[in-house]
C-alpha cells in the first residue's frame, strides 16, 4: 500500500512530539474492512509490545509497538552479553 507524502510529514511529527527517534522504526499502513486507516509504527526490539494504542494525530491514526526484528534483535543481544562477559569488546 502507497503512503503518501503528507502522511509521511505527519508520522515525522508525531516522531517528534512522542521524542521517538526514528532510526530503527518502519511504518505500515493497514486498511480497515470498514475502511478506516490506520498507521502502525514499529520500533525494533527483543521484545513484543505494545507502547501506545491507537492515538488520532493530526488527522492519522496511529499506534506504536515495539518487537519489529525480534528474532534478531534477541540474537544480537545474546552476542552482545557474551561479547562483554569474554571481554571482546
Amino acid at each position: 500500500m502507497k503512503i503518501v507524502l503528507n502522511v509521511i510529514l505527519i508520522f515525522c511529527r508525531y516522531l517528534k512530539s512522542k521524542c521517538i527517534e526514528p532510526t530503527n522504526t518502519r511504518l505500515f499502513k493497514t486498511v480497515g474492512p470498514d475502511g478506516a486507516v490506520e498507521y502502525e509504527i514499529r520500533k525494533a526490539a527483543a521484545v513484543s509490545k505494545v507502547l501506545e494504542g491507537l492515538v488520532e494525530f493530526e488527522g492519522a491514526n496511529f499506534k506504536v509497538t515495539t518487537g519489529d526484528y525480534a528474532d534478531l534483535m534477541k540474537l544480537t543481544n545474546e552476542n552482545l552479553k557474551i561479547a562483554k562477559v569474554s571481554n571482546y569488546c
